[in-house]
């Protein structure tokens, strides 16, 4: 079984890059790839492996 979209019932989905009107930032939008409704946003960075790349920096890793 698997996930349907509550607005097309698809069963495909994306992620799509955006940047919100007013948002200096990017979001990863998971989106139904038929219809394109929105189901969720998921950062842009992944800030673990950012933070990890700090840390490696100042040899704290």
């Amino acid at each position: 079984m698997s996930s349907r979209c509550g607005h097309c019932n698809g069963t495909k989905w994306e992620l799509a890059e955006e940047s919100p009107d007013g948002s200096r930032y990017k979001f990863y939008f998971v989106r139904c790839a038929k219809c394109k409704v929105p189901i969720g946003v998921v950062d842009y960075y992944d800030t673990h492996d950012e933070l990890k790349a700090i840390k490696k920096h100042l040899g704290i890793l």
